[in-house]
């Protein structure tokens, strides 16, 4: 990356309420909250996190946007080393 600018997100929320998603979206395979669970995140360093099953949508993007705006660095992205490698298991 260049002088780009960027605020790595974690959207989180536990697995059982993932599986209850996946369930419901008749778009999705079957199983892969539950293989993705533990390797998505395994080696992020977020610099704001969101956990979609305890606030809205709208309730994260204000967390969000505020973290943004009271923060002037966003270290997040360059911390995890720039990229995010998903090595098959």
């Amino acid at each position: 990356m260049g002088k780009e600018t960027v605020l790595f997100v974690g959207v989180k929320c536990p697995l059982h309420i993932l599986e209850r998603r996946e369930k419901a979206r008749k778009n999705r395979v079957s199983g892969l909250a539950r293989y993705q669970f533990n390797r998505v995140h395994k080696s992020a360093v977020y610099d704001v996190e969101v956990d979609t099953s305890e606030i809205t949508a709208a309730q994260a993007a204000r967390k969000i946007v505020t973290f943004m705006n009271t923060h002037s660095v966003f270290e997040g992205f360059k911390r995890t080393g720039g990229n995010l490698l998903i090595k098959k298991t």
